[in-house]
């Protein structure tokens, strides 16, 4: 229940980072591959692919309590992540962009605006990545990677990204992974472990076998 909490924390101060980020000046990227393709509208596959790849990560990433765990400390991490990104490398968005219509973070925690300098790195795609590394099923992870990659050629495509902002989501899906799994094993080593619990519980004289 803390891991859930702090997700929830999370999100809400990433998403005044954001509404912060949007009223920011930066610099734009001379991407060769934005210039020679697009721009090409798929707000519709984006989120059926997007939301659809996430609710079925997260039905098998959350099965256990080992998963839960990691889970939601992983996508702590992914916003502590994003959060420094952003604040470290402000982009204006590319020249032909058509922005993203995510019916489901805009009247969430995109505050009911259309955000278009939620640049480096693809959240959308490292979503995705992020719970590639989570789930165990291997049927489910090929489905996941082949999903990852569509999602962001489809976001280079329509030039809600640059072509950087996707190729470095899997390095920050796996970072984000792994510290996730390290700080799980942290939570865990402070609990009592089921022996030390039976031990306690003889010894009070209300259980024995």
């Amino acid at each position: 229940m803390i891991s859930l909490v702090l997700v929830m924390i999370g999100f809400r101060l990433f998403s005044c980072v954001l509404m912060w980020n949007e009223t920011r000046s930066g610099f734009r990227i001379d991407d060769v591959v934005l210039n020679n393709v697009g721009p090409v509208e798929n707000h519709l596959i984006i989120f059926i692919l997007t939301y659809g790849l996430i609710l079925i990560g997260l039905w098998n990433s959350l099965g256990t309590k080992d998963g839960w765990l990691t889970t939601n400390f992983s996508i702590v991490f992914f916003l502590i992540f994003r959060t420094i990104t952003l604040t470290l490398l402000p982009l204006d968005p590319p020249e032909q962009i058509i922005p993203l219509k995510d019916y489901f973070l805009t009247n969430t925690f995109y505050c009911s605006k259309i955000l278009v300098r939620d640049l480096f790195f693809s959240g959308h795609t490292t979503a995705v990545f992020l719970l590639y590394f989570l789930v165990d099923h291997p049927i489910l992870k090929k489905v996941l990677l082949v999903g990852a990659i569509l999602l962001g050629t489809l976001l280079v495509l329509q030039h809600v990204h640059y072509t950087i902002d996707v190729l470095v989501a899997p390095l920050f899906a796996y970072i984000a992974y792994r510290s996730g799994d390290f700080a799980k094993k942290k939570a865990l080593s402070l609990l009592p472990k089921d022996e030390d619990i039976d031990i306690v519980v003889n010894r009070s004289g209300s259980y024995s076998e």
